[in-house]
């Protein structure tokens, strides 16, 4: 499907057979995921995240705590733990 097309669709939040959708595939530049506080991918803050809408306050909280973190240790550490919920709960598959 053409591009603006599938922005269309992929906003839509019905079930595929009224017309919403239930799978995207797309790609993301080193600088769109390069840190938790701008990775779209991650966000899980409901109606406000990346098509999918996935709503984890756990993730939110440590995306957060990340961004407001002033020493690489602490940033590292989060980091981590960003990863591990991301993917354990899956907000998106890479």
């Amino acid at each position: 499907m053409d591009w603006s097309t599938s922005v269309d669709v992929r906003s839509r939040k019905d079930p595929p057979d009224k017309g919403g959708w239930n799978i995207l595939h797309t790609f993301f530049a080193a600088t769109d995921v390069i840190n938790p506080a701008v990775h779209f991918g991650i966000r899980a803050d409901g109606p406000a995240a990346w098509p999918g809408w996935p709503d984890i306050p756990q993730l939110e909280k440590l995306i957060n705590g990340w961004m407001s973190a002033s020493d690489a240790t602490r940033h590292k550490q989060l980091a981590a733990e960003i990863q591990k919920v991301a993917l354990d709960v899956i907000a998106y598959v890479p």
